[in-house]
């Protein structure tokens, strides 16, 4: 069994024609955040939906960032991906995006994927690991794992938006 392999599981690095699973999984389960508030009060933004637009964010990371992701089988199918930074100067790594099919919900897959990029942060040197993540209800499981691995709550913030 590979180091990135447990269970049935394995966590890969990201190959090209991974991107296609990991946008339409980041499309399903990103309903909410904050340009979904945005969208509610002003309507459509740029000509794009939400899932559009963090669709975009994602493909455009992965573009830049390609060996900054990893992606998740379990028993030889797609079950997820999570991505990180390196901050060589702050010596911080911070996890970027991460989703974990629903189907693969509930098996362990986000703690393994994250114990993953924690060893990535590890072999770079990093001396802190970070995590931003939102405060509705749909990431109050993410929040939940980040705890029981230990992140501490640094500081909530709000976001304001206008019409100009």
């Amino acid at each position: 069994m590979s180091a990135g392999q447990r269970g049935g599981m394995v966590i890969r690095k990201f190959e090209s024609q991974d991107l296609d699973k990991i946008l339409a999984l980041v499309r399903k389960m990103w309903p909410e955040a904050h340009y979904t508030s945005m969208e509610r009060e002003y309507g459509v933004i740029g000509g794009r939906s939400w899932r559009e637009w963090v669709a975009k964010d994602v493909g455009d990371f992965v573009a830049a960032h390609p060996e900054n992701v990893f992606v998740t089988e379990l028993d030889d199918q797609f079950a997820g991906f999570c991505s990180y930074l390196l901050d060589r100067g702050k010596m911080t790594g911070e996890i970027a995006y991460n989703a974990v099919e629903p189907g693969f919900q509930g098996r362990g897959v986000g703690a393994r994927q994250m114990e993953r990029i924690m060893s990535a942060f590890k072999e770079a040197n990093m001396l802190y690991a970070k995590v931003p993540t939102g405060l509705n209800d749909a990431h109050a499981p993410a929040r939940g794992m980040y705890e029981k691995l230990g992140f501490k709550k640094m500081a909530e913030f709000v976001i304001y938006g206008m019409k100009l």
